[in-house]
This record gives structure tokens, C-alpha cells and sequence, in this order.
């Protein structure tokens, strides 16, 4: 019996274009589909995506009559080409109070969707096997400005908030790679960016769009509060492209409803919301994690231009961090005389803007050491799982779980509260089967900076 958490997604399209061998035609490859992998992440610029697909010959009719297409043989003509995609939930909108949290009406679905306004474009053809005397291919995909940016150079010099440089670069990017973008997904879309009040003067040096993006994000410090934490995500999801600060997207609202453990069988038929498996990849206590967290850090930096070299020591102290849950950061070292990290940067001081501050507040030598300490603490807990299938969720999105407290005499609802609470949402892959056993899933990498159920408010 197929359960409702775990259906096949819906495919109402699904097209290849094949422009330089099909006069333009595009081909329907949904009756050999086999599977579909869709990845967004923190920690990629750009979203990518896998097809499996079987190449039992596809029919189209081009120049002087029908012909049949094997794609594995057209391989490197596949390559730049372009995919339209629609999927929906196999179980439907699974969060429908009003359809409040993507603003869908009550009778939409949440879909995943690239058509020829935003396709995915083809990188390159892989995992080639045999089964049955037919031919399995995966196809490897990415969205356009991701394909785009290994052939753009930035040369400009960009002076300003490091924010509106970053919208700057990707508007660059788009416009030099003649894409045109739907109006949600554009940069303009202020709602994605998080202001920086920091100023810099910024040479792209014949860098690639996104490697110059990722360049940015660590010194890159939000614009209110006055004491938010320095650290930026370049990423891509469903909805466009995002420059937020750490802070910023913990502090977002989190998804209506937790997902939860239980280890009760009716519990999990009838629960689109249930964690099916996890696996904690950094657990909470973790010494390690600490040690590497940089809590307490000796940063060393030296300047190219004078070999002078600077200290900046963090501490816990230093910095009032926002944090996930209501344990309060702690340093297992502190009062015994040693760091329990020391880091070394070479400083490109020739990206400081004229005139920059030297106090704490606006001191780039202490931003990019408490941004090295941000970046390692959001990551010091992290978690692994699988779950029904949602397309509503996003990289960057802040999800609330539940996981039951381990007695010897469980009680159901009774939830671990060191362990359960809010998590951000930091890698994320849906998967997409044509098998009806098997369904679709998400799958989750979260991530949090300590324990505790309840978030600390910002004052």
C-alpha cells in the first residue's frame, strides 16, 4: 500500500531541447522517467538537479520527416541544452491553513517548477548503464546563471554597502549572460538581501560572478542590529536568489508546522510531518565541534603590503551572538589560559574602503575573525533526515523538530527538550521516484548553534 507521506510527485511536464539537431523541437522524455534529484544549498550559489532517465529512443519530427533520437549517442550535443520541469506533491499541498506561508491559494499545489522562462540546463551526461537491453542515463543539470558563470569574467571595481554589490554582480551576471529572469526571481527583489551597513571597494580581479560572491560573504556584516553577527550566504532556491546574513535567516519565522519522530506505526500513516530517519551528523556536546568553533581564537593576519602581521582574539564575550536555542554558548576553555583555535589569513587590505573605522563596530580585522567564529558555531550541530516529500521547504528556512525523549519509559508526545527545537535548513534535495513503492522524499541537512527548545528573542 502506497502511504499518503510517500507518493510520486505529479510530473506535468517534462521536455528536453534538442535545438541543434531538432530544428527547435524539444523532446518529452516522461515516459522513460525514472527519477529526478533537485539540490539547494547554503553553501552553493546556485541550484543543480539529476535525471535518470531510460534512453529506450525518443520520436521527433525535424527537417524532412520523424526520426528517432538515442541520447546517449547525442551526449555532448545534450550539453547546454535546455529542460522544462513541472512536479507537484504527490500528497498535494500538504500545508494548506489558507496557504499563508508561500501565499499559494487554497486550491494550489506547491510545485517545482522550471519552464522556458527559467529552464535547467544540461552540464553534462553521466552514470551510463545497461539494464534489460536498455540504456540508463543521468543527465546533470543546473539553473542557466550557474551554467553561465564559468564562462563570465568581473573586472569592474564595485564601491559600496558589500550588499548592493552583491546585487550588483548577480545583475551583471544575468545581463553578460543574456538571461532574462522572471520578476520574483530577479535581484531587485529587496525581500532577498539582507542590507550590510560595511563599505568596501571591491576589484573582481577576473574572478567568475560567484566565486566573487563567495568572496564577500564572510566580511560582510548586517546593517541592523547594531550588534549582529558578521557572516552571508550566497545561495539559490525555488524562489531566486538570496544574500542573507546568518542572523537574519534564524531569525526568520519558522515553518508552521514540526516535524516529529515518533516510532508509533499509526502515527506514521497518517503523517505527511514525520521524520522517517536521522542521523546526527555533529551531536550536540561534542568537544570537537567546540574546539573548532573558535569561541575563543587567536586570529593571526598578515598584510602583503607591509608584512606586518595583527591579533585579534575572540571570545565568547566579545560578541552577543543570536542564537537557536536557549542554552547559552559556553567555552570549555575559558580561564585556563589557552586558545583553542589559532587562524592565519593573508588580508586583502586593498579592498578597504578610504576612510574605513578602525573601532570594534567597523574594524574589518575583528569582523573577519568573529565571522570565522559565526560560520563554525551555525554549523557545530547538525542533523541528517529524511521526510514525506515538501516542496514548501527551502534551503535557508528555519524548521522546528521534535524528537522524543530516550526513558525507559517512553511516553508518546513527550519530546527530548536538549535536543528538539529550531533548526536552518542548510542543504536539501528532493527525490522523485517513478517507483510507487518507494515515493518521493526531502532530504534535510540542519543545522543549529546550541541546544534547547526555546529561542532566545533579540532585545
Amino acid at each position: 500500500m502506497v502511504r499518503n507521506w510517500a507518493r510520486p510527485a505529479s510530473i506535468t511536464e517534462l521536455t528536453l531541447g534538442v535545438n541543434n539537431i531538432t530544428d527547435g523541437q524539444s523532446i518529452t522524455l516522461s515516459g522513460g522517467f525514472l527519477g529526478f534529484k533537485y539540490f539547494e544549498s547554503l553553501l552553493s550559489p546556485h541550484i543543480t538537479a539529476k535525471l535518470v532517465v531510460i534512453d529506450s529512443g525518443y520520436s521527433v519530427t525535424a527537417g524532412v520527416g520523424e526520426r528517432s533520437l538515442n541520447l546517449f549517442s547525442l551526449a555532448e550535443e545534450l550539453v547546454g541544452n535546455k529542460l522544462n520541469i513541472t512536479l507537484e506533491n504527490g500528497s498535494g499541498n500538504i500545508y494548506n491553513a489558507n496557504s499563508s506561508f508561500l501565499n499559494l491559494e487554497p486550491d494550489q499545489y506547491a510545485q517545482l517548477k522550471f519552464d522556458s522562462t527559467y529552464p535547467l540546463e544540461v552540464t553534462s551526461v553521466s552514470d551510463v548503464m545497461t539494464k534489460d537491453k536498455k540504456q540508463i542515463l543521468t543527465i546533470n543539470l543546473c539553473s542557466e546563471p550557474g551554467a553561465r558563470d564559468a564562462t563570465i569574467r568581473v573586472d569592474k571595481k564595485y564601491d559600496g554597502k558589500i550588499s548592493e554589490t552583491a546585487r550588483a554582480v548577480l545583475t551583471d551576471t544575468l545581463e553578460n549572460g543574456g538571461l532574462t529572469v522572471p520578476a520574483e526571481k530577479a535581484p531587485d527583489n529587496a525581500v532577498h538581501f539582507t542590507p550590510t551597513k560595511d563599505t568596501s571597494a571591491d576589484y573582481g580581479n577576473g574572478r567568475s560572478p560567484f566565486e566573487f560572491l563567495l568572496d564577500l560573504c564572510p566580511k560582510a556584516v548586517p546593517e541592523v542590529p547594531t550588534n549582529a553577527a558578521p557572516g552571508f550566504f550566497i545561495f539559490e532556491t525555488q524562489d531566486g536568489f538570496y544574500f542573507r546574513g546568518i542572523d537574519s535567516l534564524i531569525s526568520a519565522t519558522p515553518y508552521p508546522i514540526p516535524y516529529v519522530y515518533r516510532d508509533v506505526a499509526t502515527f506514521c500513516e497518517q503523517s505527511n510531518f514525520r521524520i522517517l530517519k536521522y542521523e546526527f551528523v555533529k551531536p550536540s556536546g561534542n568537544m570537537f565541534s567546540q574546539q573548532g568553533s573558535g569561541i575563543n581564537s587567536k586570529n593571526v593576519f598578515m598584510n602583503p603590503a607591509t608584512w606586518e602581521t595583527s591579533e585579534v582574539v575572540i571570545k565568547s564575550v566579545d560578541k552577543i551572538l543570536k542564537r537557536m536555542g536557549s542554552e547559552e554558548l559556553t567555552d570549555i576553555y575559558e580561564g585556563k589560559g589557552e586558545f583553542s583555535t589559532t587562524n592565519f589569513q593573508i588580508l586583502n587590505s586593498g579592498n578597504f574602503a578610504v576612510g574605513i573605522g578602525s573601532t570594534v563596530n567597523n574594524d574589518p580585522l575583528f569582523w573577519y575573525a568573529a565571522g570565522r567564529m559565526r560560520y563554525n558555531l551555525i554549523f557545530s550541530r547538525m542533523i541528517q533526515m529524511a521526510v514525506p516529500c515538501n516542496l514548501e521547504l527551502r534551503a535557508g528556512m528555519v524548521i522546528k523538530c521534535e524528537f522524543p525523549a530516550l526513558t525507559d519509559t517512553p511516553q508518546e508526545g513527550v519530546s527530548d527538550e536538549k535536543i528538539s527545537g529550531k533548526y536552518l535548513i542548510v542543504n536539501l534535495a528532493h527525490e522523485f521516484t517513478a517507483d510507487q513503492q518507494i515515493g518521493s522524499l526531502t532530504h534535510l541537512t540542519v543545522v543549529r548553534d546550541t541546544d534547547g527548545v526555546y529561542t532566545v528573542e533579540e532585545d
